[in-house]
């Protein structure tokens, strides 16, 4: 398996100049990381070729060395960000099978009850005619039959 890095570099290079002049606008640098990033999921490439977890982290470190060093450390400052965020965010949806599972279970008793189909509302409809039928046709003389 091939380094993602070599297989789109060439988008990766046509977009450094963009980035570069980007710099103090985070509105556009946001617009530039998410047009490499379409474009990398659109390009289909010929070996197969594993993408990291977060795609535009890592687009921001391979722009990072063509950056200002004074720009760096704001670049760097911004990935940490990022990073702490998507873990607190996923150690929060992790917290174990007996929260999951807790979480999975309807709140409500409506939740149990399942939609009518045809074949329940048909047994519904014979019940209710069977019922009637039975109240016309019973004895009502003998106890036994009421």
């Amino acid at each position: 398996m091939s380094d993602w890095k070599q297989v789109y570099s060439e988008i990766l290079s046509s977009y450094v100049g963009k980035y570069k002049e980007a710099r103090g606008n985070s509105q556009l640098s946001n617009e530039i990381l998410a047009e490499v990033k379409a474009e990398i999921l659109q390009h289909e490439p010929e070996d197969s070729v594993g993408l990291p977890p977060h795609l535009r982290v890592a687009i921001r470190r391979v722009f990072l060395p063509h950056l200002d060093p004074e720009d760096q450390d704001d670049e760097i400052a911004i990935m940490q960000h990022i990073l702490a965020v998507t873990k607190k965010s996923w150690e929060d949806t992790c917290e174990g099978e007996d929260a999951r599972e807790e979480k999975a279970r309807p709140t409500k008793a409506g939740d149990y009850k399942k939609a009518f189909t045809a074949f329940t509302a048909a047994q519904r409809i014979f019940k209710e005619e069977m019922d009637a039928f039975d109240r016309e046709r019973r004895d009502t003389k003998d106890p036994k039959t009421i």
